[in-house]
């Protein structure tokens, strides 16, 4: 897990855990029907790998770290597997396949939120890669929260603005007239 080319493999995994968690929630809210696009493409091929890839890294465990195969896939089965495939898969794919829903239903709307579950991982990616940084890590540890409270207010926004579309609330046109001051 220390190896230089794991870390520079987590980085360009970070880099796309944010570009994910900004671009899902924007296309969910803002872009009605959606086509696959080559960038959405590369992501998810890269969190697939990166799936793999967690069968085949060791892991910290305490002062040691555990380089057994059948422990490293148990230690990733029972921990960070379900959450990583679920973000991964591609909803609308499935949605589609199935053949119940439009891709520009609610449902399937609220399905690709699941890809900000790649957020998740940003913790453990950073945590790793600045494990051997020497900064002080209050310096890591406010660039984490300006971060995320950067993410929280990316999503709250999304989702306000999806909310109504989500509710499909017909709206009764208004028949009594409203006096205007002035």
């Amino acid at each position: 897990p220390d190896r230089r080319e794991r870390l520079a493999w987590d980085f360009y995994i970070l880099c796309l855990v944010v570009y994910s968690s900004v671009q899902g929630p924007y296309a969910a809210a803002f872009v009605g029907e959606q086509s696959m696009h080559w960038t959405d493409v590369v992501v998810d091929l890269s969190f697939y790998c990166d799936i793999v890839l967690s069968f085949w890294t060791g892991f910290d465990k305490g002062f040691d770290v555990i380089m057994e195969k059948k422990a490293i896939v148990k230690n990733y089965l029972g921990g960070w597997f379900f959450i990583d495939f679920i973000a991964t898969i591609n909803w609308d794919l499935v949605i589609s396949a199935i053949g119940q829903e439009d891709s520009n239903s609610p449902v399937v709307r609220l399905l690709r939120l699941l890809k900000v579950l790649r957020l998740a991982r940003a913790s453990r990616l950073i945590s790793r890669l600045t494990a051997s940084w020497t900064l002080h890590t209050a310096f890591i540890e406010a660039a984490k929260f300006f971060f995320y409270v950067f993410m929280v207010g990316h999503l709250l926004a999304c989702f306000f603005f999806m909310w109504p579309t989500l509710m499909e609330c017909a709206r009764a046109p208004l028949e009594v007239a409203l006096p205007m001051p002035g």
